[in-house]
């Protein structure tokens, strides 16, 4: 996935068997893929067999799927939906510094993260929750780029209009212009090694341990 018009593709799918049925399953839209990113950490984060097939049945349930068919079936089907519905695109503005000693707001809690991409793609657009819901994930993420570039630029423009955004030069005796430190993402600046997904502004999707699913298979 490298450009926009891969990221609204309605074609993305799969095909699935249930007890000798086939199925075909659509990639999920934002909403049910947040629906989905936390039943898979439900499933990540046990080792009781029991809670861990109910994490399966749940999330093969929720991708429109009949309690169906034999555990391996059900397995592969729900290592292949993780598979289709983890993040596959990487926006520039994605990237940026993991602080390990940032403390979270007093206002935090879990999930805020979603609540605040609806608060912004809403806001700018006047659009509603479920219409939010309803964008490919990698879609939204395209939306939300593009409004922090308007809003930098429309930033930059509201600068230019104030005195303090211009310094004298007295080997020219003329004023020049400073605009906004544009951000690496902005300016083309390739990042440090160590920079990573920002955990606070960013749903990845489903991460796959196949080591630990191999484990709990056997």
């Amino acid at each position: 996935m490298e450009r926009y018009l891969d990221a609204v593709d309605p074609a993305q799918a799969i095909t699935l068997a249930l007890g000798g049925v086939g199925y075909t399953v659509p990639r999920a839209r934002l909403g049910l893929h947040l629906r989905l990113s936390r039943i898979a950490e439900t499933f990540d984060g046990s080792n009781q067999a029991g809670e861990m097939a109910g994490a399966v049945r749940e999330y093969l349930t929720a991708c429109g799927l009949p309690d169906d068919g034999t555990g391996a079936e059900r397995l592969a089907a729900f290592v292949a939906l993780r598979l289709l519905n983890t993040w596959a695109w990487e926006l520039p503005f994605m990237t940026g510094q993991t602080d390990p000693e940032r403390k979270p707001p007093p206002y935090e809690y879990r999930d805020r993260t979603w609540a605040w991409w609806v608060h912004t793609i809403a806001s700018r657009y006047g659009w509603t929750r479920d219409q939010v819901f309803d964008l490919w994930p990698e879609e939204a993420a395209c939306y939300l780029q593009e409004i922090f570039v308007s809003q930098f630029d429309e930033a930059d423009e509201r600068r230019s209009l104030s005195e303090l955004a211009y310094k004298y030069d007295k080997a020219s005796k003329k004023s020049k212009y400073i605009p906004l430190s544009r951000p690496n993402w902005m300016a083309g600046k390739e990042a440090p090694k160590e920079r990573r997904i920002r955990r606070d502004r960013l749903p990845v999707g489903n991460v796959i341990d196949l080591d630990k699913l191999a484990q709990t298979v056997h």
